[in-house]
């Protein structure tokens, strides 16, 4: 069995689904829509906003947190 993803890993892949939205099946559009549900919940909205920057530069917004 996989092991779980850690966050970065995450949110790499939410923004890898995100860019290719309009291709995705609807397994695949059901998996992103619960990956932003999940973070939603977690992160601020600035951090939301910035994922794309905050994952280039190598941040983990979820070890922030902890």
């Amino acid at each position: 069995m996989m092991d779980a993803l850690s966050g970065r890993e995450i949110v790499g892949v939410y923004l890898f689904l995100k860019q290719r939205e309009e291709q995705l099946d609807d397994l695949l559009s059901k998996l992103m829509a619960r990956m932003e549900k999940s973070l939603y919940s977690e992160l601020s909205i600035d951090e939301f906003e910035r994922l794309a920057d905050l994952y280039r530069s190598n941040v983990d917004v979820f070890k922030e947190k902890g």
